[in-house]
């Protein structure tokens, strides 16, 4: 122990006067700790020294998890902001694509469905000046 870190300035704010310029020894009274340690004494060993916690194993435990764990100034993205908006622009690309699938298959139905439709007209058409023709040709009347 001794001085404290710039780091830990904002943790600094939330101990009492008398903590902030004293220096304790952790190790000394580890033993009756719960009942010897006045409360800040003990938040600012478990906090700077790891030692005093009320469950020094979960405690510690839970401080590794913390300093392992993904967030925005690690890179990663397992749960900051960063993988959230880059799960947001997977998925909003991926409905983005499914759309414009849809919309370029309903263009083609429509292009079809009118490309037919002209195709029956030109069939019909033709259709008609064959049938005139067969029945000029069969008729009686051009023997």
């Amino acid at each position: 122990t001794g001085a404290v870190d710039v780091l830990q300035l904002d943790e600094l704010a939330k101990f009492p006067a008398q903590v902030q310029t004293a220096d304790f020894d952790c190790a000394a009274g580890c033993n009756s700790r719960e009942s010897a340690w006045p409360r800040y004494k003990q938040r600012w060993c478990c906090s700077n020294c790891f030692t005093g916690c009320r469950d020094d194993e979960q405690e510690r435990a839970a401080r590794e998890a913390r300093a392992q764990a993904p967030g925005p100034s690690r890179g990663g993205g397992g749960g900051s902001k960063q993988g959230k908006v880059f799960g947001w622009l997977i998925g909003g690309t991926a409905v983005l694509v499914a759309l414009c699938v849809v919309a370029g298959l309903a263009g083609i139905a429509i292009v079809r469905k009118y490309r037919d439709r002209e195709l029956r007209k030109r069939w019909a058409a033709q259709m008609e000046l064959d049938k005139s023709d067969r029945w000029c040709c069969a008729s009686p009347c051009w023997l």
